[in-house]
């Protein structure tokens, strides 16, 4: 049985994503800084916070795949983006490839092209953010390619995802 751990895993995105993974036979753990709403009993949930994760290594023991979608977003009227959003993706890929996962899924957005001039933005246009959140995803994506090496890497970049809760 493989196992994913999944970072914002009580959050909109991760909640749909552990229910996906569980419905398909994956055994699945998840962090986040608030604690799960459903299926409590069917995965394994962590309260940690991916800006500090020392002394949580065990966590990522055994791990096949980690799908990262912790993010501080715009919604949140946060002023510090970079802690969360870049060191946070820091933390949880330097654990990863210490305990060797496979592979890593990187949530990121759109936001780091900005305002595109034309549409369809493709893997030619050159990213431009506009704000800090969308620097910070910038970032993260940057910082990310200096692993590629190191492990599997695959990012998406979602427009915003919105949905009931």
């Amino acid at each position: 049985m493989k196992t994913a751990l999944v970072t914002g895993g009580s959050g909109y995105l991760g909640t749909l994503m552990i229910k996906k993974l569980l419905d398909n036979g994956w055994r699945v753990k998840s962090i986040d800084i608030n604690p799960p709403i459903n299926n409590q009993n069917k995965f394994e949930f962590f309260k940690v916070d991916v800006r500090n994760l020392n002394n949580h290594e065990y966590i990522f023991k055994d791990v096949d795949c980690i799908f990262h979608n912790v993010a501080l977003v715009p919604i949140s009227k946060a002023k510090d983006f970079f802690s969360t959003n870049t060191l946070g993706t820091k933390n949880v890929i330097e654990m990863a490839i210490k305990n060797n996962v496979k592979s890593f899924i990187h949530t990121s957005s759109s936001a780091i092209f900005g305002a595109p001039k034309t549409n369809p933005v493709d893997e030619h246009y050159l990213p431009c953010p506009a704000e800090k959140y969308g620097l910070s995803k910038l970032n993260s994506e940057i910082l990310l390619s200096t692993y590629a090496d190191k492990i599997n890497i695959n990012i998406i970049r979602p427009r915003t995802i919105l949905g009931h809760g």
